[in-house]
């Protein structure tokens, strides 16, 4: 559960990943925690498989140097 500023957004998808609510809405962190609380245990896995899996592919070292190696040539290129 987290609030839908920074760079949250970019690591959490509503009710795929987690829950990600407005910010300054207590009713809507109550809903999120109730929400958690009314998952089934297969549903908390999936949730939790798929924000592992949505980590582990923006976050992988060797596919953001990869990134930054090709930003880099296009940059030198130009």
């Amino acid at each position: 559960i987290s609030t839908d500023c920074g760079g949250m957004k970019e690591l959490i998808s509503n009710n795929e990943t987690g829950y990600l609510i407005e910010m300054r809405s207590p009713q809507a962190i109550f809903n999120a925690i109730i929400a958690s609380f009314e998952m089934s245990i297969e549903e908390k896995d999936m949730m939790a498989k798929n924000a592992r899996k949505r980590v582990e592919e923006l976050f992988d070292m060797n596919k953001n140097i990869l990134k930054f190696d090709e930003f880099y040539k296009e940059i030198a290129a130009a």
